[in-house]
């Protein structure tokens, strides 16, 4: 049974043509026009295409609509003129296949082609891996009516406007990480652009020079806990580092050492290994902990929520140095997240760490306290549906129980002490 848009269509003639009059074929005259094509249509291989025809394709397919003629002058100067000979065979394969009809016009020496009108350009686009037109408008139009919490992010979203789709549906994407990553209590930690792009697109070098230069441009990255420089590890202990062009003497520099990232890369040894790796949030608490280490110990600075570059190079550290971790972090709900994300890197290399000065008693004991925020209560009830540490246990249910945090420096002065046992 025919559809009924091969009803319109007389039968195939000897190249397999078939005939749909635009004008009355019983009049014989130069105004007569008619459409020509194979039927039905056979799906197009593009896969199989040379890379040159793909490439015309998209360029003729990126507004192409259903049985809109399109001139022959039109197709072959889109096509560019060092590819007119491609764009000839294109339009051939694609008349032979039924996926392009040709519109003919009658002339004084007999029918002559005027344009040419895609069959399914839908299809075609499909085969392709090419968007409808108009779709990246749409998908624009959805996601900027998705909510971003603070001004400098809205006002950013406004400068999206003026931008093309696709451009600024990659760059809302961004502001939406951000806004991801202050909820997250990124802006805690010293971060570096890789550790951002990492989070935001899940690989490092996944934000561009130019995007980074608009965000730069309307955002303060900075003050989000995303550094443009180099990641420096500030670290304290009697080791020393040995790499592979040299050492470096932790004791002889007495205090704290800040070492970039990426010179630990090539690490290959450490002499007068640690005991303990003593791990701290606090940047104040680090300083005064640097000043007085316990023997037998090595202290590490916690920037916050840990970086991706910070869990790479204590990774490097530990592979060389394998060490129990005691952990302390600010006595509040970040900081028991925080605790647990910096224990995972002892754990994943086979090494015990436990929380340290993030007792209970110790935050009562703080001669200063903050209430809860709103973000504070909800990452709290967050965190009772995960399995935590006894210690930790009991210092989320103390703050919860009475709606205070605080801050661990104090817990550090007038000197460091180190404690007997976990959760002291």
């Amino acid at each position: 049974m025919s559809s009924p848009d091969e009803d319109f269509w007389g039968e195939a003639d000897a190249d397999g043509m078939r005939v749909r009059w635009l004008s009355d074929p019983a009049r014989s005259s130069l105004r007569g026009r008619r459409l020509r094509r194979h039927m039905p249509a056979t799906a197009a291989d593009s896969g199989a295409w040379p890379d040159g025809w793909r490439t015309i394709a998209r360029i003729w397919l990126k507004d192409a609509r259903t049985e809109h003629t399109i001139r022959r002058d039109t197709l072959l100067r889109r096509a560019g003129a060092e590819h007119t000979n491609d764009a000839l065979r294109l339009i051939r394969h694609l008349v032979e296949i039924g996926q392009l009809g040709v519109e003919e016009r009658r002339a004084a020496h007999g029918w002559t082609a005027v344009g040419w009108h895609f069959v399914d350009p839908t299809g075609l686009r499909r085969t392709l891996g090419m968007e409808e037109p108009g779709a990246s408008h749409r998908a624009w139009q959805a996601l900027r009516a998705q909510p971003l919490d603070d001004d400098d992010l809205r006002d950013a979203a406004a400068n999206l406007d003026e931008q093309p789709p696709r451009t600024a549906i990659a760059r809302f994407g961004l502001l939406q990480a951000l806004q991801r990553w202050r909820q997250a209590g990124r802006a805690r930690s010293v971060a570096t652009r890789r550790d951002f792009a990492y989070f935001a697109r899940g690989d490092t070098k996944a934000i561009s020079h130019a995007e980074w230069a608009w965000l730069d441009a309307l955002i303060d990255v900075a003050a989000d806990g995303i550094g443009a420089h180099q990641a420096i590890l500030l670290m304290a202990g009697r080791m020393s580092l040995l790499g592979a062009d040299g050492r470096i003497d932790c004791a002889a520099l007495s205090g704290i050492v800040g070492i970039a990232a990426d010179s630990l890369a090539t690490l290959r040894a450490i002499e007068n290994p640690p005991e303990r790796w003593l791990v701290v949030e606090n940047r104040s608490a680090f300083d005064h902990l640097a000043r007085r280490l316990p023997r037998g110990s090595a202290a590490l600075w916690l920037p916050g929520y840990p970086p991706l570059w910070w869990r790479e190079v204590v990774g490097r550290l530990l592979v060389q140095a394998p060490a129990e971790a005691w952990i302390a972090c600010d006595p509040d709900p970040d900081g028991i997240l925080i605790a647990i994300q910096a224990g995972t890197v002892w754990r994943e290399h086979g090494l015990a760490w436990q929380a340290w000065q993030m007792a209970p008693e110790q935050l009562a004991g703080l001669p200063h306290h903050r209430p809860l925020s709103a973000r504070d209560k909800a990452l709290a009830e967050q965190l009772l549906t995960t399995e935590l540490p006894p210690a930790l246990r009991a210092l989320l249910d103390w703050i919860r129980d009475h709606n205070q945090k605080g801050e661990q420096e104090a817990l550090f002065l007038p000197s460091p002490h180190v404690p007997t046992g976990p959760g002291t």
